[in-house]
């Protein structure tokens, strides 16, 4: 999906973290994968949505709340359904009783 053109995409572009595989591992050991969540529109108005707050419920008790823009939703989207389209082939990443 290409990068948009604001200012707000040239930020998103600018603080772009990286994500190694060992950062990777150590979430899933440290079960840091989510086992529920809420999710709540924060509306501006009626018929507009300004963002969503999103309560992460992870697999080691602790929770999160982060808020996501548009430019955030899109790009996550994006990227859900690349997976959707590839497959999901994997176990759940969390281990023992939370594993589907």
């Amino acid at each position: 999906m290409p990068m948009p053109k604001t200012e707000r995409g040239k930020e998103f572009g600018e603080r772009r973290p990286t994500l190694s595989d060992d950062e990777i591992a150590a979430a899933h050991s440290q079960g840091r994968s989510v086992l529920s969540f809420k999710a709540r529109n924060l509306q501006t108005s009626e018929e507009s949505i300004g963002m969503i707050a999103i309560k992460l419920v992870l697999a080691n008790g602790a929770s999160e709340i982060v808020i996501v823009d548009q430019l955030d939703a899109r790009l996550l989207h994006a990227h859900f359904d690349m997976a959707n389209k590839t497959g999901w082939k994997t176990e759940t990443a969390a281990l023992g009783t939370t594993r589907h």
